[in-house]
């Protein structure tokens, strides 16, 4: 009985991970879509600065923004 309840789970557990998988592949593809809808805006606007992208197993998992307070007008 007991060797049945360990097979239900192994199972159970591999079907999970196969839609977390898939669910973290369009995830990463909305974010990654959506940083480059981003820093397109960023190019239009004269960005003075840089972007710090930070990934973690092959997906994004932070941007930081670093932009220049004090410019110098001409």
């Amino acid at each position: 009985m007991a060797k049945q309840d360990d097979e239900k789970s192994r199972d159970n557990a591999e079907g999970k991970s196969g839609m977390d998988a898939s669910k973290n592949k369009k995830n990463s593809t909305n974010k990654t879509a959506a940083l480059l809808e981003y820093l397109k805006g960023l190019s239009e606007e004269k960005f003075t600065g840089y972007i710090k992208i930070n990934f973690t197993q092959g997906c994004i998992a932070r941007v930081e923004k670093f932009e220049e307070i004090l410019r110098q007008v001409t």
